[in-house]
């Protein structure tokens, strides 16, 4: 992209692969969050509802890249 521009991989995943697939395959454990959720673990909180089979942060901590220049990312 050019200079001013950035890739929103957010977007980008909602689009090609809106059941969150490849994320589940490489993830075993957020086979049970839905979609948005398993784009975007770090929404779960602590005490969130969903049976993973084990502690959220033992799996995933914070986002590798920040979406914070990003306008339009997906909210669970």
């Amino acid at each position: 992209p050019r200079e001013d521009r950035y890739f929103n991989i957010l977007t980008q995943a909602k689009r090609y692969d809106p059941e969150a697939a490849f994320v589940k395959h490489w993830l075993p454990q957020l086979n049970n969050l839905p979609p948005a959720l398993a784009h975007q673990p770090e929404l779960v909180s602590a005490n969130g509802h969903y049976d993973l089979g084990c502690k959220l942060s033992d799996i995933y901590n914070n986002p590798i890249v920040s979406a914070k220049r990003w306008a339009s990312g997906l909210k669970a």
